[in-house]
Order: C-alpha cells, then structure tokens, then sequence
C-alpha cells in the first residue's frame, strides 16, 4: 500500500512542479524551439499519456526509494539523489531528443535540467511517505 501511495504522490508532485517548471521556462526556451513545439490552440496535450508518463516515473521513485535506504537519509542527501536521477530522466533525454532531431542541444539542455528539478520534488515527496511511520 505504502509503494501505490508514494507512487501516485510521487506522479502528481512530478506533474504539478513539471507543470510549473514549463511555465515559467517557456519565455526562456520557446525561440529556439519554434516550429518544433506544439501549439496550444491547435495541437492541445495528450492529457492521459502525459500523467501516464509522470505517473511511470513517481512509480519508478517509489520502487527505487526503499532500496536506496531513504529512511535512513538526511534530507539534503534525498534531495542531491532526487536531482542526480532527475538529471539521468531529463537531462539524458533531451540530449538524446537533441541528437535524434534538429532541436537546438544547448536549449534542450537547459530544459532538461530545469525539467529534472521536477524529479527531485517528486523524489522528495516519494521519500516522505516512505519514511512516514517509520519515524512515528
């Protein structure tokens, strides 16, 4: 029960600080995008893939969470691990996307560190339910 929990908190804190995170970048690195992203007014979201997509990676968290010991770790260490895996996600994916494509590596780069700082807030709160209980 604990792991289904973590993970669906893991997925929406994912989401809800990805969210946030692509707002805010959006002015930053939408000129070296253009006409490689989609247009809210005439393309919209997949909304249930893009929280399937979250949902996977709050899911991967809670998995990997208990066995990297997180009950026994201060909180600046969840947090530098959380980051560590974000940078694995996002960063190595959009390199990846970069190569692959004709998107610009440089602002790809730069989207996929901001978009990791989502993974250390979902890491994060996926460490709280598990370590919740163990300390009461």
């Amino acid at each position: 029960m604990r792991f289904t929990i973590a993970g669906l908190a893991g997925g929406f804190a994912t989401f809800i600080s990805g969210t946030i995170i692509a707002i805010v970048m959006q002015p930053w690195v939408a000129p070296y995008f253009s006409g490689h992203i989609r247009k809210e007014n005439e393309d919209g979201l997949l909304f249930p893939v893009l929280i399937a997509g979250y949902l996977v990676i709050g899911f991967a968290l809670s998995y990997l969470a208990p066995k990297l010991g997180v009950k026994n770790m201060k909180q600046t260490q969840i947090v530098t691990l959380g980051l560590a895996i974000g940078l694995a996600i996002f960063l190595g994916d959009h390199l990846v996307t970069a190569g692959w494509s004709r998107l610009n590596a440089g602002a790809m780069a730069f989207s996929g560190v901001l978009d990791s700082l989502s993974v250390m807030v979902g890491f994060w709160v996926v460490s709280l339910v598990h370590r919740y209980k163990q300390n009461h």
